[in-house]
């Protein structure tokens, strides 16, 4: 079929260089294609896009976002170190029967550690806090008696311990964020990765669009031309020879009315086409229209068997993946409400050992039994919603969104199955439509030519030239048509599948580097 098509198109490019040819002995110049600043390829206008298109630099600007989150949960997970320091002075009174005594005390304390939270949920701090303290006390007002204690030095080392046995507790509460800054992330990039394949769809679909709107004006162009030079020979022959009937010019005139209007509604859809491209290439509405596609459609090869192009979609689709992200993200929120939506009952632990140093009692670092005192407390906490929670409107909310996920996905996936059936059908007719117009454009054209020589010998009407020429017109734009559908199927077949953009790759990697 491929074989066919491409002998039938070659067919048909002689039939025009033909009718280039017969314009030419008519003495008339065949009307050609305007120069154009911006001869286009399909891969340049590929490689524009992948660079400038600003959906897609709001698809990536999304992954960045998504990155950061990722980060920024990353972050949340690492120890934290806490420090302080404080300085105070205070002043006391107290009275007896014979005197007011007053008293001060000053110092500094300071502490120091190391928080935590193990994946399981177990927040853990340990520390070191120390302080040093003078203490100053008089007996009578004029301050005559008075004693000073100081500087005494105290320090601890201590652990302190809280598990959550119920609400809090295990993986699916304390890793939540960071799964769903995972899961984010991933839908981020199959996001891009889909809006790539909706970009190269939409870019190749729109070259190929204005590839087929430029032939098109190529080929009113020369009908034109044919039927510019027919209808002055006919007015010739009509006004000095007399060999030709009033009705029959206005046969010739008529085809030349019909044609100029064609070739004005071809170049109007032309620059369209042109419009629409540049859009995708974010070009300007006056600089889309001088883009000229060069590239004909590709005589792709057959698309693989339809359970293959199933099994292709259900692995490469980014659309799913992107869904199934979301499906992901939703288990993960009714695993972290689930987790939120129980009773809280925590299992706390303390544990310190503490010195204290001062130069009265105990000179230098000697500690009292030569160790130091420790301690220990050991508990449980519990804490019971009275009544309806907001944590169990929140299990609730989340269990009704995983399913509305899990929903969309089933739906997605039956309704891409469906379009990738209805896609291998088309992309089957499309083929089988092109070999048929090639063939239908080949025998048009030698139809046209016999009609062409049997007018010259007098032996049928300008009706019979006009309709055969007309038939001709439509049967090569016919073709041409078909060669865009046939490639526009594939594509589309191809972006359903995942293919296209595996195909592109490379265009983006620079583009997608982080």
């Amino acid at each position: 079929m491929v074989e066919q098509t491409r002998v039938s198109r070659a067919r048909t490019l002689a039939a025009r260089a033909a009718l280039t040819a017969l314009v030419a002995l008519g003495g008339l110049t065949l009307p050609v294609r305007a120069a154009r600043a911006q001869p286009l390829t399909a891969d340049e206008a590929v490689r524009r896009a992948a660079g400038g298109n600003p959906t897609l630099r709001g698809a990536r600007a999304d992954l960045a976002g998504a990155r950061a989150s990722l980060e920024g949960e990353l972050g949340a997970r690492r120890p934290v170190f806490f420090a302080g320091v404080n300085g105070h002075y205070t002043e006391r009174l107290s009275g007896g029967s014979d005197a007011v005594a007053r008293s001060s005390e000053e110092g500094t304390d300071g502490e120091a550690g190391i928080r935590y939270t193990t994946d399981i949920g177990t927040a853990l701090e340990a520390g070191l806090a120390t302080g040093v303290v003078w203490r100053n006390s008089t007996t009578t007002p004029s301050g005559a008696e008075a004693t000073s204690v100081g500087p005494s030095v105290d320090g601890q080392l201590y652990l302190n311990a809280r598990q959550p046995l119920l609400r809090g507790a295990g993986t699916d509460a304390v890793l939540a964020p960071l799964r769903d800054a995972e899961v984010g992330l991933t839908q981020a990039e199959r996001a891009r990765e889909q809006a790539e394949s909706e970009l190269l769809l939409a870019v190749l679909t729109a070259y190929y669009e204005l590839w087929y709107a430029e032939e098109a004006v190529s080929v009113e162009e020369q009908a034109l031309a044919v039927a510019q030079r027919q209808y002055d020979e006919a007015e010739l022959r009509q006004k000095e020879l007399g060999t030709e009937a009033p009705v029959d010019v206005l046969s010739f005139a008529t085809q030349l009315a019909t044609g100029r209007q064609s070739l004005s509604n071809a170049r109007a859809t032309r620059a369209a086409r042109a419009i629409a491209l540049g859009r995708q290439l974010a070009l300007g509405a006056v600089a889309a229209r001088t883009l000229d596609a060069v590239t004909p459609p590709p005589e792709s090869a057959d698309p693989p068997p339809l359970p293959r192009l199933l099994d292709d979609a259900r692995a490469r689709s980014s659309e799913l993946a992107a869904l199934a992200a979301q499906v992901e993200a939703a288990r993960i929120g009714l695993a972290s409400a689930a987790a939120s939506d129980a009773p809280r009952l925590d299992l706390t632990a303390t544990f310190a050992m503490s010195g204290l140093w001062n130069d009265d009692s105990l000179p230098g670092l000697k500690l009292p039994d030569y160790r130091p005192a420790f301690a220990g407390t050991l508990g449980l906490e519990l804490e019971l919603p009275l009544g309806g929670s907001r944590e169990a409107a929140a299990h609730a909310r989340a269990a009704a969104a995983l399913e509305s996920a899990q929903a969309r996905y089933d739906a997605r996936v039956d309704a891409l199955e469906a379009e990738i059936a209805t896609g291998e059908v088309e992309s089957s007719s499309a083929r089988e439509q092109a070999g048929l117009a090639a063939e239908t454009a080949r025998v048009a054209g030698a139809l046209a030519e016999a009609e062409r020589q049997r007018y010259a010998l007098g032996k049928n009407t300008p009706n019979d030239l006009v309709k055969a020429q007309q038939t001709e017109r439509e049967a090569a734009l016919r073709e041409l048509r078909a060669l865009v559908d046939r490639a526009l199927a594939n594509l589309a077949l191809e972006h359903q599948t995942g293919r296209l953009r595996a195909r592109y790759e490379a265009y983006f990697e620079d583009e997608n580097a982080p």
